[in-house]
C-alpha cells in the first residue's frame, strides 16, 4: 500500500498500491446510496491491434469475480464494479481490490494493444 486519500468533497477514497507489471494501481472507491462503487484504471486505449485487445479483455469478464472491464474516459480501459453497502467488509474491500488482476492480465492486454512497444518488466531475484 502506498497511499490512502480521501476527497470529501465528493465522497472518494484513492487506494494507491505497489504493482510490478504495473508502476502503480490506483484504485477509486466512491460512496453511493446503495453500493461502494470501485474502478481501477488498466490501460490507456490500446494503439494497435485494437479489436483483439477488445476481444481480450471482454473474453476475460466472464471470469472476473465482482468486477468487469469498460471504456473510460479517452477509450482508456477500467475496471469496474460495485458492492451493496451491507455487504462491505474489509475481506470483500481486499477481494475486489483488483491487483491480482492487473498483475495477471496487464501484460497480455499491453503486449497486444501495444505490439513492438511494450514490453515485460524482468523479475528480480534469483535466475
Amino acid at each position: 500500500m502506498l497511499a490512502v486519500e480521501c476527497d470529501p468533497a465528493i465522497d472518494r477514497w484513492y487506494v494507491r498500491m505497489k504493482g510490478e507489471e504495473k508502476d502503480v494501481v490506483t484504485i477509486w472507491l466512491t460512496i453511493r446510496q446503495r453500493t461502494l462503487h470501485h474502478e481501477t484504471h488498466f490501460m490507456p486505449a490500446p494503439e494497435t491491434n485494437v479489436r483483439e485487445t477488445y476481444e481480450y479483455l471482454l473474453r476475460r469478464n466472464a471470469s472476473l469475480s465482482g468486477m468487469r472491464f469498460c471504456l473510460g474516459v479517452e477509450d482508456a480501459v477500467f475496471l469496474v464494479g460495485e458492492i451493496p453497502v451491507g455487504e462491505v467488509t474489509e475481506a470483500e474491500i481486499d477481494r475486489v481490490s483488483s491487483l491480482e488482476y492487473v498483475e495477471t492480465l496487464f501484460p497480455k492486454a499491453m503486449e497486444i494493444g501495444y505490439a513492438g512497444i511494450y514490453r515485460r518488466r524482468r523479475r528480480s531475484g534469483p535466475a
